[in-house]
């Protein structure tokens, strides 16, 4: 990681501070590049870019602008004429409504004769234009596309050129360049200037100074064929355009905070695109390497990420909530921004620009350019891949794979080939080297000597890093940082591993594969810890040490949680919310549980399995509550408090029921249906049923003594 930031620093401090070719620097230029534009075609209060050209001279000077989409495809030019020390600026919502601005005429300069002032784009021009950068087809690319970003916000970027005569040409026009200046564009570093965008309906806005590229046709950068050149890829690396490269490699500030967000404009070199079918847009541009450091060096792999990051020539890329995930609230990001496979004249050499873009929710809002990390000029030292050796397209280990992910000894695209655990050193300084001998390598193929719980990674990727930070780790010699829930070991010996296989593991960050009840800890914090000290513990396999009445889970299924809103729940500390009908206990130790075995019940749902006489109800509401008090109630098990006479029951075993349907009760409250008796049929001492046996408890069909009938029910 040293070795990185090092090198970048060396780069800098190498970079002098004079205007020079090749060199980023913001000076007078022959090309100024604009690197990205927005313009709301939508809303005429919205979004757009604002950007002015300067002539520096004391002479007149021509500039030829060109629009590009965000892939690279030119859509229209015009010319503007400025006098000696002038400035134009242009407006490019008027100019997506038509409207060029007005200057000249511009004497001295073949061809401008009628073109410069400019009068207004004809209306079929406006809509080519407008179609040409939100994504639709545009009569001024033969009814094909330039962009798969649909509108309405038109994107792309502007180039602006110092030229001898007007013309309707653009860069990729042949004769366009001619070395030394003499074809429509000229070698004169006489141009400057400035933009911005403004988002105005947040108030935000944010510019710079235009991209100076400096052209030479003596330098021995700019004036020969195979250099690198701006508008090398459009000429086949002629170089005829002679105008310095920009840089490939750069190094951008960002902070991600709640207070602040950043975005990235970035332009990269898209070489020659051709208009496509709309919906079918070509691949877009390939990315080296992309990554994020924190302000304390440390570094993540989102290599992954790169080319989606990337891929067009012309983009605000917003970092949060984009396509790179970066871990950390503030750093720099490292970008090689050349191409991975090489193409054309310049290889993987691909120019570019980078600037950060940092936003407040105050409503303010600053662009600052990032730092170049290079010139732009060499192939071999463009790409960097020095630097890492998983990602430079050599077999540094010479065991036949090339970097990552091919290579097993490639951690990531920014690491070494030679894993730590077969380099035939001691990394780590314990005396042992190298797989199997060293117990702290898990393989021949691990990045470190160190175990996994001191090896200074986050390796399980939970933000924490080794014991006793992670909790996953017990000491610093553990092997493994993943959590006992997530690690693929049964560590609790009962056949089923992590989360969610494991009913022990709540979820894959659990620290145990124990149930609550059995895994040692005070999990509800009630003072009591796991079965059967833990009252809440219903055996040593339950998984919430809080009682069922007070876990917040509907145990029975019935859409009600807890108590009080549980009638099966009697407490807080109920240990089960089934109702005391269906729960599987003896609530009334009578010795009969639930229904249809306890009589006390008169259905499953019933919550007291006590019978009528001892529930403490006063059920038939008459003032009297159980057994001795209740005059219906015959001993302390009947099944009814109400009278014979009106409980329902057809008691005399006649075909009636009750008063006054039965004529053997007198009244509602007549103990019994049988005319005139003095005494139940079941202590009268008759055989009323002549089954050979006589009262209670002797005849089976009596219930009790006071049971009106004997027959058998």
């Amino acid at each position: 990681m040293k070795r990185i930031l090092a090198f970048a620093i060396i780069i800098l401090a190498s970079l002098p501070l004079a205007a020079e070719i090749p060199l980023f620097d913001r000076v007078p230029a022959a090309t100024l590049l604009l690197p990205h534009f927005e313009v709301d075609l939508s809303e005429p209060s919205g979004t757009s870019t604002v950007f002015s050209v300067t002539n520096y001279d004391g002479t007149p000077a021509l500039a030829h602008v060109t629009l590009w989409t965000d892939r690279g495809i030119p859509t229209y030019s015009f010319d503007l004429y400025l006098v000696a020390r002038d400035t134009v600026e242009v407006d490019l919502r008027l100019l997506f409504a038509g409207v060029i601005p007005p200057t000249g005429p511009a004497t001295g300069f073949p061809g401008c004769d009628g073109v410069i002032p400019a009068g207004p784009m004809p209306d079929a021009t406006v809509e080519g234009l407008r179609n040409a950068h939100t994504g639709a087809a545009s009569s001024l690319l033969g009814g094909l596309c330039g962009t798969s970003s649909p509108g309405p916000l038109a994107r792309g970027f502007i180039t602006i050129d110092s030229t001898n005569q007007c013309a309707i040409n653009n860069p990729t026009s042949v004769g366009y360049f001619i070395s030394g200046g003499g074809g429509i564009a000229n070698n004169r570093n006489v141009l400057g200037g400035s933009y911005r965008t403004v988002q105005r309906p947040s108030g935000r806005s944010w510019g710079e100074a235009l991209i100076a590229v400096e052209a030479s046709a003596t330098h021995d950068a700019t004036n020969g064929a195979g250099e690198v050149t701006f508008y090398g890829r459009l000429l086949s690396g002629s170089g005829a355009d002679n105008r310095e490269p920009l840089p490939t490699t750069w190094m951008a500030r960002y902070l991600l905070t709640g207070a602040a967000t950043t975005s990235l404009v970035v332009w990269r070199e898209p070489g020659i695109v051709a208009p496509f079918a709309c919906g079918a847009p070509p691949a877009g541009l390939s990315t080296r390497w992309l990554v994020p450091f924190d302000h304390e060096e440390q570094f993540a792999d989102v290599q992954g990420a790169k080319n989606a990051a990337f891929s067009l020539a012309s983009q605000r890329l917003e970092l949060e909530g984009g396509p790179i995930t970066i871990p950390f609230d503030a750093g720099f990001l490292m970008m090689g921004l050349q191409l991975t496979t090489p193409s054309g004249a310049f290889g993987m050499t691909n120019q570019s620009y980078v600037a950060t873009v940092i936003a407040s929710d105050a409503g303010s809002a600053g662009l600052t350019s990032a730092f170049p990390l290079d010139k732009g000029v060499s192939p071999a030292a463009g790409d960097a891949n020095f630097i890492f050796q998983c990602s430079d397209g050599v077999d540094n280990d010479g065991d036949g794979l090339i970097d990552f992910p091919a290579d097993p000894g490639c951690e990531s695209s920014m690491s070494n080939e030679s894993p730590r655990c077969n380099n035939g050193l001691d990394d780590d300084g314990d005396g042992l080297i190298d797989f199997p001998d060293d117990p702290g390598c898990a393989s021949a193929s691990s990045f470190t000597e160190n175990p996994q719980c001191n090896d200074g990674f986050d390796n399980d990727g939970d933000g924490d890093i080794d014991f006793p930070a992670d909790p996953g780790c017990t000491s610093a010699s553990g092997t493994n940082e993943r959590r006992p829930c997530s690690d693929g070991v049964d560590n609790d010996g009962d056949g089923l591993i992590d989360f969610p296989a494991d009913p022990g593991c709540t979820s894959a960050s659990g620290l145990t594969e124990a149930p609550a009840c059995s895994d040692g800890l005070d999990n509800d914090a009630d003072g009591q810890s796991d079965f059967p000290n833990d009252t809440g513990c219903e055996s040593a396999g339950s998984i919430s040490e809080a009682p069922a009445c007070s876990d917040g889970v509907d145990n029975d299924g019935d859409g009600l949680i807890d108590f009080p809103n549980d009638p099966g729940c009697t407490s807080a500390n109920g240990l089960t919310e089934a109702p005391a009908c269906s729960d599987g206990g003896d609530n009334d130790g009578d010795g009969l549980t639930d229904f249809p075995a306890d009589p006390g019940c008169t259905s499953a749902s019933g919550t007291d399995e006590r019978r009528p006489c001892n529930d403490g109800v006063d059920n038939d509401g008459d003032g009297f509550v159980d057994y001795p008090q209740d005059p219906s109630c015959r001993e302390l098990n009947w099944y009814t408090e109400s009278p014979v006479c009106s409980n329902g029951w057809d008691d005399d075993a006649d075909g009636l029921t009750d008063f006054p349907d039965d004529p053997g009760c007198e009244s509602a409250a007549d103990e019994s249906e049988l005319a005139g008796a003095t005494a139940s049929a079941c202590s009268d001492g008759i055989d009323n049923d002549g089954d050979g046996l006589i009262d209670y408890p002797a005849d089976p069909g009596c219930i009790s003594r006071y049971d009106a009938n004997e027959y058998n029910q």
